[in-house]
């Protein structure tokens, strides 16, 4: 299973966001799927529209089969949009935080 880490970067320092998404990728793939970690690309120098559409065609691709949501993604614009990309393809939503799952839905390594 490929899936595909989103979470907040805008507003963040670099250190902060690669090790939370580092971390989530680690995860990911203690539980043998595959990780797309946005955050390696983050070096690339592109604008935040830039990135968006990066990160739309890599969830509309067909090739992701869930997205995570890191702690946080609810107060990130583009990590919201990426959701309700996910979403609107029919893509399993993973949240890292327990109340998001009580509330939106699963976890890794569950299901609500």
């Amino acid at each position: 299973m490929k899936i595909y880490i989103s979470g907040p970067i805008t507003g963040r320092k670099p250190e902060q966001y690669r090790a939370d998404f580092g971390r989530a990728a680690e995860t990911i793939r203690g539980t043998g799927h595959d990780a797309i970690n946005p955050a390696e690309c983050s070096a690339w120098g592109l604008s935040w529209d830039g990135y968006m559409k990066v990160a739309r065609s890599i969830i509309d691709s067909g090739e992701v089969d869930a997205i995570y949501m890191l702690r946080g993604w609810d107060k990130s614009p583009g990590a919201s949009r990426e959701r309700f990309w996910a979403k609107g393809k029919g893509i399993p939503v993973i949240y890292q935080d327990a109340k998001d799952d009580k509330r939106y839905g699963r976890i890794l390594g569950g299901t609500a």
